[in-house]
Parts: C-alpha cells; sequence; structure tokens
C-alpha cells in the first residue's frame, strides 16, 4: 500500500488483505495507524476489478469514506509500456494517478 500526504509518497507496507469484513478492517486500522485522523483527507483509489473492488467500496462507504475505482487502462495508459509488472508498481501507478487526478473526485 502506499500513501500519499501532502505531496509525499510514503511506502506504508507491502501487506495482502483477505477479501473481507475482517481485511478491510484491517486496512482501517493500518490506515489509522499512519497519523491523519482527518477523514476528509483521506481518498482510497483502486482499479475496478467488478467482485473484488466492490467488497471494499461498500465497506469504506459505509464508513463515510471515498472509494475512487478507475478503469485500469485509464491508469496505465498514462505510463506507458513497462517491462516489469507487478504488485509493487501497480501501487506505485494507482497512488499516483490518484494524486495527480484528485481535483476530479467528487463526494
Amino acid at each position: 500500500m502506499l500513501i500519499i500526504k501532502r505531496n509525499q509518497m510514503k511506502e506504508v507496507s507491502c501487506r495482502k488483505f483477505n477479501n473481507g469484513r475482517a481485511g478491510c478492517s484491517q486496512l482501517l486500522s493500518l490506515i489509522k495507524e499512519q497519523g491523519s485522523h482527518v477523514r476528509e483527507e483521506w481518498l482510497f483509489c483502486g482499479e475496478y476489478t467488478r467482485l473484488y473492488s466492490l467488497l471494499l467500496s461498500e465497506f469504506l462507504i459505509k464508513k463515510g469514506l471515498f472509494m475512487r475505482l478507475e478503469n485500469p487502462l485509464q491508469i496505465k495508459l498514462p505510463t506507458g509500456i513497462k517491462r516489469d509488472k507487478n504488485d509493487r508498481t501497480d501501487r506505485r501507478d494507482i497512488a499516483l494517478y490518484a494524486h495527480r487526478y484528485k481535483e476530479k473526485c467528487r463526494k
């Protein structure tokens, strides 16, 4: 997971969370540990992957948080062709995309 705070990108951890309520709660706990408790400053962004992204989106919305789901091609095309495709580069690309287009996000 990458967290961007005040234009500074910080890799918090490389953890996987179960795609269930427990995993969603663990993710939220990790975010809270980072110090920012002002929910208006939080922006969650991910690739729209149908059922895989639905549970987290619903969980965050019920908590009053904003989740932006984007078409994977929208995220990948601006970054160009890459030789290395892995979770680390995907996290970075999604975080940079969310930060670049944060003004387009609406609650």
